[in-house]
């Protein structure tokens, strides 16, 4: 993975750590996480998407946090 690339991952791969992994090569990202996967909405965006946060520690207690840019979609919209 290099700068310039898109890195698609589907639901069944995400992980934090694979996140930070991949996010440091400076490649652009598109994964799709768990439906179960709660992601606040910090900022809506003028096209329905949102800014959101993860974080590394599940309980978001402590640990590094990772900002990123949210579009939902579903099957048949």
């Amino acid at each position: 993975m290099q700068p310039g690339m898109l890195v698609m991952a589907d639901r069944g791969f995400f992980s934090f750590s694979l996140w930070q992994e991949c996010l440091a090569t400076g490649a652009d990202l598109l994964f799709r996480v768990p439906s179960g996967l709660k992601l606040p909405v910090r900022q809506v965006l003028p096209d329905g998407s949102y800014l959101s946060v993860v974080h590394s520690n599940p309980d978001h207690s402590s640990g590094l946090v990772v900002g990123w840019r949210v579009t939902e979609r579903c099957c048949g919209c």
